[in-house]
């Protein structure tokens, strides 16, 4: 395992925080981050494996494709019980970039950058260092694809990290850019997002899925069973994705496709908002016949 020096450092003077970035299976970190071609950003520890999945065992199995995962918090405000609850926030923090560290390793992602900000700075609107720190590191790695929460999620952090990474790239050239960026299910369902927009994301590897999930044993021993909802909601989106076929896939994880809103003359709310209306008018359509 080695650590940069020149993107943490660089990181560190935007966020103020102790910055991490990680080869977790080894090599030169420098290399890594040039070689990214998938990028996830969540808000805290564990959400990468919550979201992309898909996306990781994908980078796993196929020759010259990188995952590189981002995690914005430091996680020190989970909530605890059980064999948890007397540990301190700064005993979280650490726990949790170790379990962290450890899915990464798991998950064989080439990088991880993990930025340890609090989460009141992050859900800040006006003087949030995200933007800037994120347009960094997706400036550094040059992805092709970048996975990041849902703005419609309703957990107010990945909510802000969600908008956050929406500001990031459109700050960056368009020639630096990503072509895709996709908002994941995590603190909520994707399942009613018009079919355009939807994008479903196969995962096979139930094995990897589970494992990557139950490394985070100070939120499942904690009270927080993220291991079996989010293979609960994988389950369904395949099941439930067609009334009128057999399952296709044994899990999946939808996302909606949020690179419009890169685009510089789309206001990414109005985008966002019109996806909700497109639901609206889905809804009027099939009732129609029946007024």
């Amino acid at each position: 395992m080695s650590a940069d020096g020149g993107l943490a450092e660089r990181l560190r003077r935007i966020v103020g925080t102790e910055v991490q970035v990680e080869a977790p299976c080894g090599g030169s970190v420098d290399e890594l981050l040039a070689a990214t071609t998938h990028m996830g950003i969540g808000a805290h520890p564990d959400d990468l494996e919550i979201m992309c999945t898909a996306v990781v065992e994908r980078c796993r199995r196929e020759e010259g494709l990188a995952f590189c995962g981002v995690v914005c918090t430091d996680g020190a405000s989970s909530p605890r019980s059980g064999p948890y609850a007397e540990v301190t926030d700064p005993e979280m923090v650490a726990l949790r970039r170790e379990e962290q560290l450890a899915a990464a390793q798991l998950g064989e992602y080439s990088t991880l950058v993990m930025l340890g900000c609090a989460s009141a700075t992050v859900r800040d609107t006006t003087r949030t260092p995200l933007p800037e720190a994120l347009a960094c590191v997706i400036e550094c790695c040059s992805p092709r694809e970048v996975l990041t929460h849902a703005p419609f999620d309703r957990h107010a952090t990945h909510l802000a990290v969600a908008m956050c990474t929406i500001r990031a790239v459109r700050s960056l050239p368009r020639e630096r850019r990503p072509a895709r960026l996709l908002g994941c299910e995590a603190w909520c369902s994707l399942d009613w997002v018009p079919s355009g927009a939807r994008v479903a994301m196969p995962v096979y590897d139930e094995r990897l899925a589970a494992g990557l999930l139950e490394v985070f044993d100070s939120q499942i021993s904690a009270g927080k069973r993220y291991d079996l909802a989010t293979v609960g909601r994988r389950r369904a989106n395949a099941t439930f994705s067609d009334p009128y076929s057999t399952d296709q896939h044994p899990q999946v994880t939808l996302a909606v496709d949020l690179t419009p809103t890169m685009d510089d003359d789309v206001d990414p709310v109005d985008w966002l908002l019109g996806v909700v209306d497109g639901f609206r008018s889905n809804v009027e359509e099939a009732l129609a016949p029946w007024r």
